[in-house]
């Protein structure tokens, strides 16, 4: 069907003011609301464009600043100290050793722990803060010689050691009361914490008893009091009734004393004797003054009736106990 010029001509005066692109069929309404609806269409789609940019912008920085940026902390452990701190520094961290503590199986300097521990997330340049192995813990035992039990105790205690059982035994040289030793254990062995040591405290010197040598020879009565432990001093005194080389007497005979005391013995000598003065040819008095000035008895008898001088004496010569009887003749 064609339209006739004039037939566009009839058409309302509106009609020529209406958009380009009208559909002959579609009213001016209709076509304003389809445009409409095609301009919210291609605003929607930039505006779902850029909001999934900036989710995404928004995603990333979420992620960099949240876990991205971080690393994992090193492994250090077992490592020497300076070790560590060199691996440390090498990865980007600061190191720093805040404990030391003992341990029974770390060798001393080695890192115990650190913390963050290995494999923790942390920041680039962050502080890895080490506990350094400070070796076995052992403590020397204290040399406490001498001193009381309490004294011993106060030392223990001060190394986190602690006395066992208390024996005593007798000494020579360490009061009564005072410690002599510890058992099992040497004065600056290495123990471990908590150790038990028993303690050997002294007696004080040890009695011994004493016994009576009197009547024994000098060698049987010496051997016996020193092997006893004491020493022996030796006096000699003459003697009529004890055999030569005997003993007379001991002090003390009895009771107890210690080792390194001195016993004293006095041994004979035997009777005492003298040289027999010769006064063959002297008058009867002086002979006789002359021998009892030199210990004897005199026995004088008559040879020759009316004379005065010894003729004769007996014993003549020699030596003879003092006390005894010489015999003179005149």
């Amino acid at each position: 069907m064609r339209w006739s010029s004039a037939a566009w001509d009839d058409q309302p005066a509106d009609a020529e003011a209406s958009p380009r692109g009208l559909h002959p069929a579609m009213s001016a309404e209709d076509y304003r609301a389809s445009k409409e609806a095609g301009g919210s269409s291609r605003r929607g789609r930039v505006l779902l464009v850029v909001a999934v940019l900036l989710a995404v912008v928004v995603a990333g920085t979420g992620y960099w600043l949240g876990i991205g940026r971080y690393t994992d902390a090193p492994q250090l452990e077992g490592q020497s100290e300076t070790q560590a701190q060199e691996a440390a520094e090498s990865a980007g961290f600061e190191f720093e050793v805040t404990r030391r503590a003992f341990s029974e199986t770390a060798p001393l300097g080695t890192v115990l722990s650190t913390d963050p521990a290995p494999g923790d997330r942390v920041l680039p340049g962050s502080t890895i803060r080490a506990v350094v192995s400070k070796g076995k813990e052992r403590y020397a035992i204290p040399n406490v010689q001498g001193q009381t039990v309490d004294d011993a105790k106060a030392a223990f205690d001060e190394l986190t050691l602690q006395v066992g059982d208390l024996t005593e035994e007798y000494d020579e040289k360490i009061g009564e009361g005072r410690v002599i030793k510890a058992v099992d254990y040497k004065a600056g062995q290495q123990v471990k914490r908590g150790t038990v040591i028993d303690l050997v405290i002294s007696r004080g010197r040890e009695p011994i008893d004493v016994e009576d040598q009197t009547g024994s020879t000098l060698e049987e009565a010496q051997a016996a009091l020193e092997d006893a432990g004491f020493k022996v001093a030796v006096d000699e005194e003459f003697s009529d009734d004890v055999a030569e080389g005997r003993v007379i007497s001991q002090s003390p005979d009895g009771g107890t004393k210690f080792r390194d005391d001195t016993i004293t013995l006095v041994v004979s000598k035997g009777p005492e004797e003298v040289e027999v003065p010769d006064v063959g040819g002297r008058p009867r008095v002086e002979a006789i003054k002359t021998l009892e000035d030199a210990g004897f008895e005199v026995d004088v008898r008559n040879r020759i009736p009316g004379a005065d001088s010894v003729v004769f004496q007996s014993p003549g010569s020699g030596k003879a106990k003092v006390g005894s009887t010489v015999v003179i003749y005149v």
